[in-house]
Order: C-alpha cells, then structure tokens, then sequence
C-alpha cells in the first residue's frame, strides 16, 4: 500500500484537488466497488463492464468522468460539498467520543498503483473511519436502522486496501443524533472481491488491448483488418520464423474477406466472430488458422 499525502510541492495533498484526481484517473477506486461486486451474492457485477468503459475513457482523455457528479441535494448545495464543510466538526466529534486522534489521509494505492481510494482517516493502528454526512432524510432512514451508514463494499474494499481490522462508520448531520457503528473486517467477503477484482483487471486490460487495436477509428467492416493489422505489430516475435501460426501480411486481406463471406452466408454469427477477434487480440494465431480452415471447408463444400 502507498499512502500518497503530500502533492508535488510538497504542501497536504487535498482532497479534490487537479494532483488528487491525476492520482485516482483511470483506475478502479474503492466508493465504485459495488459496480465490481454484488454484495449480497459476493458475485461478479453485471455493473463491472460499463465501469470498464469509463474508466478507460477517463485515460484516454485524461480527465475524470466523474469530477463534476453530485449527489443528493438540499437547498442547492449537494451533499458532496456540503460533507466537505461538515466533515472536520464530524470528526472532532468522533475524536472526543473515541479518545483517539484520526491520521488525514488523502489517496492511498495498492502499491502497482492499479486500485485507490480515499478513506477519511487512519485509526489507531489497525482502524479506519468513513465519515458520512446525508441529508436530512437519508440520514433519518439511517438513524432508522433502513439503511447502512456506508456500503459494504466500500467499508471492506478499504479494509482490504489497507490492511486493517475495523472501520468506524459516523453517519452526521449538524442537527440530528449522529449514529457510529464499528464495522470488522470480513475476510470472506474480501476473498470474493480479490476474486471479483482479479475478473475485473483482466476484462478491463482486455478491452484497453482492443481499444488499442481499433486505432483512431472503428469502421464496420474493415475493423476487423485493422485490428489484424494490428496485431502483428503487438504479438511478433523478435525471430520472425518463431510463430508460424500468425498470419502473414499478405494472409490478412485473404482472410478478412472470408470471415465477410462466412457471417455473410451464416456460417459464422455475431458471437463467433467475436470469438475470433477476442483470439486475435490474444495473439491466438493457431485458434485463428483453425477457424478459417472451418470457413475454408464451407466454402468447398467439404464442411
């Protein structure tokens, strides 16, 4: 884990700052897990791939999708600001409560920098607090018992962030009674986001691969070549005779217009070809010869 606190200049690293969005740009972050993980199965989420797009938009652009989305309003300002104002008294509140002193915590990473999050700060040695402050009336349901103070997701995702073994979740509202509820660490509910997240990383440098391989432009029909192309760049050897499998340049528009005549006439359907592009983004060379050998043998008439 990296605990990133100071911006380039060495002063506090603030949160919502340009350095603080720089540092989370791109990459999955812990208040977005429950697009990664269902938290009552503990399964995969069908939320994971949309979140995949964004996040690869955000590198190729270079600026946060998200940076301007605001939540709950009351009285024009959204609570996302609002929390901003209300959060330091919240947590001289907690600190005279718990008897304890809370370490500030702008971004912390997983040390390949490939996960983040921005937990409101460190707990003695092996706590963490989340501090929420809602509206009146989400703040009622949650005084209520209706709802959690903080996602699962969120609180476990930065239990396995860190490393530590409980989170302090203080739901506050500067005039209704403040609610804190201590939250341990759950390692089987965190063997099933490693699970998730390991899904995730490999579908999102998947789709980055392919992004990649379209280039500039995706034009129906001729993608496919593109991508082809395109791979030849990526998975040739340094000894050009080391792959026999991998298509030759002059191989690829041969090809390509017998995977056309293939979809064209039915032999191959949408998730066949989707198939055969996911082999060729994976350098598949073998599984890519033998499916135009099929294509080969429907066109003789021998299939």
């Amino acid at each position: 884990m990296i605990i990133h606190e100071t911006d380039s200049l060495g002063n506090p690293l603030r949160q919502g700052s340009s350095e603080w969005w720089k540092l989370k740009l791109g990459i999955p972050t812990v208040s977005s897990f429950g697009r990664i993980i269902q938290p009552v199965k503990r399964q995969y989420s069908t939320g994971a791939r949309p979140y995949i797009a964004e996040l690869i938009a955000e590198q190729i652009l270079g600026l946060p999708i998200d940076a301007m989305l605001e939540q709950e309003t009351d009285g024009g300002a959204s609570w996302t600001e609002r929390g901003l104002e209300l959060e330091p008294e919240a947590k001289r509140w907690y600190e005279a409560e718990r008897q304890v002193e809370i370490r500030q915590v702008a971004f912390i990473t997983t040390d390949d920098g490939s996960e983040g999050g921005s937990p409101d700060g460190f707990v003695d040695e092996d706590g963490i607090i989340e501090v929420k402050c809602f509206g009146a009336k989400h703040h009622m349901s949650v005084l209520l018992g209706l709802e959690e103070i903080a996602p699962v997701t969120q609180v476990q995702g930065y239990l396995r962030l860190t490393g530590r073994q409980w989170c302090d979740s203080l739901a506050w509202h500067p005039t209704l009674p403040k609610v804190l509820t201590r939250v341990r660490r759950d390692d089987v509910f965190i063997a099933a986001l490693d699970k998730c997240m390991t899904q995730f990383k490999s579908e999102m440098a998947k789709a980055k691969k392919k992004i990649d391989l379209i280039g500039s432009a995706r034009i129906d029909g001729d993608d496919l070549r593109a991508q082809l192309l395109a791979s030849l760049d990526i998975f040739k050897p340094a000894d050009p005779n080391a792959n026999d499998a991998m298509l030759s340049l002059d191989e690829i528009d041969e090809f390509t217009t017998d995977v056309r005549w293939a979809v064209k006439h039915g032999v191959l359907d949408a998730k066949d070809e989707a198939l055969l592009v996911a082999d060729v983004i994976n350098g598949k060379w073998g599984d890519t010869r033998t499916m135009w050998a099929f294509i080969r043998r429907h066109q003789d008439g021998t299939a």
